[in-house]
């Protein structure tokens, strides 16, 4: 019997090696995404306790200087923030991008088992009808009078 060899094996395994590929550099964009925001977040967080007590300092019995010190940190933490959240959204950017990579490459690889499993079928319902016409003519000839 015939047996069916793919001619795309090579291609097939090409394309799961990229598909690994680009998973883990989704995955290295993923924890770098997640650290930039967790450094945002503490940011922004030293910045409101900043904040706070600035407000306190004003309020109470703060002297000038101590005052002074928590505006410019604030200040300067605001610039800082502002500065975090672009890199933030670069990186998101950066992730979104590679993210669209692996749908692309999963899509591709998806595309190309479809025409193999084609191609199978296509061989094994080949196969099937030789089969069936050989076993038609080996009937075929019994009912003539033997086989020859």
């Amino acid at each position: 019997m015939a047996r069916y060899e793919s001619r795309l094996n090579a291609v097939l395994n090409e394309r799961q090696i990229r598909q690994e590929q680009v998973e883990r550099e989704l995955a290295v964009e993923r924890q770098g995404l997640s650290r930039e925001e967790e450094t945002l977040q503490k940011m922004i967080e030293a910045s409101d306790t900043a904040l706070k007590g600035l407000r306190e300092r004003q309020q109470g019995p703060g002297l000038p200087g101590e005052i002074e010190i928590y505006y410019q940190f604030v200040s300067h933490q605001a610039n800082r923030i502002k500065k975090q959240e672009e890199v933030v959204l670069a990186q998101r950017q950066i992730f979104e991008a590679k993210r669209q990579e692996l749908e692309a490459v999963i899509r591709d690889k998806k595309m190309i088992e479809k025409i193999e499993e084609k191609r199978r079928e296509v061989f094994l319902a080949t196969l099937k009808k030789k089969e069936s016409d050989f076993l038609d003519e080996v009937g075929s000839r019994m009912e003539r009078g033997g086989l020859r």
